[in-house]
Order: structure tokens, then C-alpha cells, then sequence
């Protein structure tokens, strides 16, 4: 048989004047996440077969990825509800042949025998990715099917909130957290498409995912650590390295003090320093980045490892 299809595009957008340059590792680790999160999907949408993922081109002179999911099966529907399900996120009506059944014929007939009969449109099965993507985006605090007069099967709507609790979304949207990227997009051809960017992408994420969230946006906090680069190729910054940090967070960009470039810190480098700065970051779910003010060499052999 026939695999069930859905192509879908994925595109990666970034700022070029960003200090960070662009890490691609974060792609590969994004698309590592994009294909637990859409077998996951497969689950959410209560249908069953073995589903094979793969990217098919990167073009245009950016990374816009062709993404082809197959869904291998004879029989895709657990159940009735999961057909019904499907029909509604799609927004297909269902046969009306169907209503004419009583209900013992249904309990009794394969929901995949009735499918068989009445061929279900699997083009749509590129839209159903996109809509739960998008349906995704409302369950971060609770379960929600209601939004803007579109209702979410009660079971879809729950699937994807267990997956916000499980963190399926963190290496999907790990571009966007690492700042390699400024949004992602992913589209159904001629169908529907949908962007993530600063202002929702925090919506996927629970509240313990959060970066160093006591330390608060627009306020000074004191670090100890050493200046362990000095960059100017991408905008004057220096890296530094914190020893009061966990240890994933040690490593933080700072920008120096006001009318000052990267190269007037050459004599704090691989110093044990005590800087004063000033938090900067758009979202809790990034790193956080230091706004120097002050700074100052310690008398102290720092443990950095």
C-alpha cells in the first residue's frame, strides 16, 4: 500500500548582524527534535503505522529544509474517534454515509474498513502537522480547545500538552532559544503555514526550562570568572566564562562598558575579574547576556573546571 505522505517546509531565518554568527549544530539538533516531535504527532492524532522522516533539500541560499513524512500502514485509525478527530482538525466533513449507520453497526464495523470505502483526502495530512503546530502554541498553562471560534478535539488538545509538560519542543526550537535564529516557519504547500519567533516561541516551553531565571532582565548582578575571549569581527563583545553559574550556563557574552571597544579589556584576559553588569535578554528562555559596568581584577585562583 501506498504510504500516507505529508510534505511540509521548514524554514530558518536569522539576523546577519547577530554577534553570535550562526551555529549550525543548532539545525542539526532542531531537526533531531522535529522528528521525535512529529512521531509524537502521530500519537496526538490517535493514528498508527511506521512513520519515516526524512529531509529532502536545503535551497534557496538559506536553510529552508523539504521535509517528507510517511506514515506506512493499512490501517491508520486506532479508532472511530481518532477518524472523527482528524476530520475535524482538518476541517473535512464527514461522509454522510456514515450518519445513516446505527451505533451498533460502528462498534461493530472497523473504522478502517469504513475508511477503505470511503477514502479519507490523506493531502490533508500535511495541514493536520501544521494545525498542531499551531494548536500547540495554546497549551503551555492548560488544556486548551477552544480559540477564536476554532475548537480542538478534546484528545489532540491534551496530546499536545503533554508533550509541552515532556519538553518535546526545547531541540525543535533550539535555533531560536541559542539565538542562531531569528524565527522558524514551517508551511503546507498551497495550505497553511505558521511562524515561530520571539514573540510565541516561549509558549512551548515549561516554566523549568527557563535560563538562570533569578537573574532578572534590566537588573546589575555581581560575577566572578575570567574574560576567556575578545571578539570584534560580529560587534564589540568578549566572552566570559562565570564560576558561580551551573556549569551549562558558565559561559556567557558580555559587552563592554559604554565608549569602550573589546580590545581595552586585553589586561583583564584569563584574569581572575569581578564584574558588575547589567542583565540583558529578551526572554527567560535565553542565555542571558551581561552589559558590563564595572570590572576589576581578584586576588583569588578561580576553579573553573
Amino acid at each position: 500500500m501506498k504510504p500516507i505522505e505529508a510534505r511540509l517546509q521548514i524554514r530558518y531565518k536569522w539576523d546577519p548582524n547577530n554577534a553570535n554568527g550562526v551555529d549550525f549544530s543548532a539545525f542539526g539538533e532542531s531537526l533531531i527534535g522535529i522528528d521525535h516531535l512529529f512521531k509524537n504527532y502521530i500519537n496526538v492524532l490517535h493514528m498508527k503505522g511506521d512513520v519515516q522522516i526524512q529531509a529532502e533539500s536545503a535551497r534557496e541560499g538559506s536553510v529552508i529544509i523539504d521535509l517528507l513524512i510517511q506514515l506506512h500502514t493499512v490501517a491508520p485509525f486506532l479508532d472511530w474517534q481518532a477518524y472523527r478527530d482528524f476530520m475535524q482538525l482538518v476541517g473535512e466533513k464527514i461522509p454522510t454515509s456514515d450518519m445513516v449507520w446505527s451505533n451498533a453497526e460502528l462498534i461493530h464495523r472497523s473504522v478502517n474498513d469504513y475508511v477503505a470505502k470511503n477514502p479519507v483526502d490523506f493531502a490533508l495530512f500535511s495541514y493536520a502537522f501544521v494545525k498542531l503546530f499551531k494548536w500547540g502554541s495554546l497549551q503551555k498553562n492548560k488544556i486548551t480547545i477552544e480559540h477564536e471560534k476554532n475548537v480542538l478535539p478534546v484528545r489532540h488538545a491534551k496530546g499536545l500538552y503533554k508533550l509541552v509538560k515532556e519538553h518535546q519542543y526545547k531541540k525543535v526550537l533550539s535555533p531560536i532559544i541559542n539565538e542562531s535564529v531569528s524565527e522558524m516557519g514551517i508551511s503546507a504547500k498551497h495550505k497553511e503555514s505558521f511562524v515561530i519567533d520571539l514573540r510565541n516561541f516561549s509558549n512551548y516551553l515549561s516554566e523549568d526550562e527557563r535560563i538562570l531565571p533569578e537573574y532578572k532582565n534590566g537588573f546589575s548582578y555581581k560575577f566572578k570568572g575570567e574574560i576567556v575571549g575578545l571578539e570584534s569581527s560580529r560587534g564589540e563583545h568578549l566572552r566570559f566564562r562565570a564560576i558561580d553559574l551551573p556549569r551549562p550556563y558558565r559561559l556567557l557574552t558580555a559587552y563592554p562598558e559604554f565608549g569602550k571597544e573589546s580590545q581595552n579589556y586585553v589586561e583583564y584576559y584569563k584574569k581572575p575579574v569581578l564584574i558588575t553588569a547589567e542583565i540583558t535578554r529578551k526572554s527567560e528562555y535565553h542565555r542571558p547576556k551581561l552589559k558590563i559596568e564595572e570590572i576589576k581584577v581578584i586576588q583569588k585562583t578561580l576553579n573553573l573546571q
